[in-house]
């Protein structure tokens, strides 16, 4: 989590010494604010006076210390599987940060959408055990989960995944450098490439 939290929590391009400081992020066309919060612990603007709880609960489950739902770019989703221990090793490590004051804008998030992130938190009921990392594969496939690939790239329709098209790529993400777009990479191994016109509605074949 601490590499895939530093584009969002330092300024945009990075500025040295402001790692998990916040900023405002430079979303193109959306018409509220996404402003990812000062993480560092300074106890005035950033989680200093945040209990540890607190901080493990909107990492995990998608709740800010004000009981209010995160916005989903913040991928909690992918975070709730964290197991506890790992989630107690984040905690620790974002202790450890150099306290840093810094004032960040709220995040403003338009009608209806402020309305219906609040239902998408999910809280988490029991204890998360260790994962099975026994192997290469499944320590891979607990940190490709944990840090949000399948969101990334797999196609979205009408902003849900498409069922079949896990890891297809194609999925286009708007930016800050004017008319260019940044599609995401195809992982799969399947036989054939996914363009931007079929990735919706043709999947591909398997590799035989």
């Amino acid at each position: 989590m601490p590499q895939r939290t530093r584009p969002c929590q330092a300024e945009a391009p990075l500025v040295s010494g402001a790692l998990g400081a916040g900023a405002v992020l430079p979303i193109v066309g959306f018409r509220g604010q996404i402003a990812p919060p000062n993480i560092t612990p300074d106890r005035e603007t950033g989680v200093g006076s945040w209990t540890d709880d607190q901080l493990a609960r909107a990492v995990r489950e998608g709740i800010g210390h004000n009981g209010q739902a995160l916005f989903y770019l913040m991928p909690y989703e992918s975070y709730s599987h964290l197991s506890d221990e790992d989630l107690a090793s984040i905690v620790v490590y974002l202790r450890s940060l150099k306290p840093i004051y810094h004032i960040v804008p709220p995040t403003q998030i338009p009608f209806p959408v402020n309305y219906l992130i609040r239902s998408a938190p999910q809280p988490i009921t029991g204890p998360v055990p260790p994962h099975d990392l026994s192997t290469a594969a499944s320590r891979g496939k607990y940190l490709v989960t944990i840090g949000g690939w399948d969101g990334c790239h797999t196609p979205r329709k009408k902003g849900k995944t498409v069922p079949g098209l896990e890891f297809g790529g194609g999925s286009s993400f708007k930016g800050p450098w004017e008319r260019w777009r940044a599609p995401t990479s195809h992982l799969t191994p399947q036989a054939c490439r996914i363009t931007m016109r079929r990735f919706l509605y043709k999947p591909c074949a398997p590799a035989t």
